[in-house]
């Protein structure tokens, strides 16, 4: 688990809410660009705090919801015992990281945006930066994506999150309205 295999998650806040971090500019990868609000590797401890039943897809998800913790509070206690649930919506290889898997998703976060801020020692949030995006339906949801990806500053797994949201929001609308609590 040293850093072998990498997760990122958008977060959708219980307001209808899209939000999203910078990287740093002491990142070590997507310096200075828009990132999902939850993006690193799995930890060993990801492993060992599932259950007996151990399944990749939970493995995936574990690490998603804490990365998402530890990037979303300068306290990260504080996000601890939020309720939410996240879903896979595929992976890619980095080419340029000799093919290292990222996993991609989104989690249904049970949190106004609100309470929600950037951990500076992980990500940050600049204000001359658009980083909550309306997302309280569907098209909403839809909408925000496309501006989303006509934007310069995504980095790589945001922009593959975003073009595979996009793409499951045309084919599965239904299953996401009810996943996210949204209407159409």
């Amino acid at each position: 688990m040293g850093n072998h295999i990498g997760i990122s998650t958008v977060i959708h806040t219980n307001d209808g809410q899209l939000v999203l971090w910078r990287q740093s500019g002491a990142a070590q990868q997507s310096r200075d660009l828009l990132a999902p609000t939850g993006s690193g590797s799995c930890d060993w401890s990801d492993w060992t705090d599932l259950s007996d039943e151990r399944l990749l897809k939970d493995l995936i998800s574990r690490a998603m919801e804490r990365e998402f913790r530890e990037e979303s509070h300068p306290l990260k206690s504080v996000l601890k015992d939020v309720a939410m649930r996240t879903a896979i919506l595929g992976f890619f290889r980095w080419v340029r990281r000799g093919g290292k898997p990222e996993f991609i998703g989104i989690s249904k976060v049970e949190v106004h945006s609100s309470k929600l801020e950037p951990n500076l020692q992980e990500v940050d949030a600049p204000e001359s930066l658009r980083l909550v995006y309306p997302a309280s339906t569907l098209d909403q949801l839809r909408n925000s994506v496309t501006t989303l990806l006509r934007s310069e500053l995504l980095s790589v797994p945001l922009w593959v999150n975003l073009t595979c949201l996009a793409e499951t929001l045309r084919t599965e609308r239904n299953q996401w309205a009810e996943f996210l609590e949204i209407g159409q």
